[in-house]
């Protein structure tokens, strides 16, 4: 079983971009569970620093000082049947970082 970790940089002007990052989920956590524990480690329960917690940034070609930040959002997560052969990563990982 897999994690897809589904999240988003919105700029002060409401201006979005998508990511996602693919993770293994070796002891098959739940998606309730896992929405508990990460809503649960985030600032606010929905914010975070991608490079801290190892995720890929997001941002825009043109940095703006005027509607750019470091905090990006934390959307969703899908679970999927199947192994990741790109990533090394566990879900338990990421939590652990968050």
């Amino acid at each position: 079983m897999s994690v897809v970790f589904e999240y988003l940089y919105r700029d002060a002007g409401n201006n979005k971009v998508w990511g996602e990052a693919y993770l293994s989920n070796k002891d098959k956590i739940c998606r309730d569970e896992l929405l508990m524990k990460i809503k649960s480690k985030l600032i606010d329960g929905e914010f975070f620093v991608a490079e801290k917690v190892g995720v890929p940034p997001l941002r825009f070609e043109k940095y703006d000082d005027k509607l750019d930040h470091g905090w990006h959002e934390f959307f969703d997560i899908r679970l999927f049947d199947g192994h990741l052969e790109s990533t090394e990563r566990d879900i338990t990982q990421l939590l652990d970082a968050l």
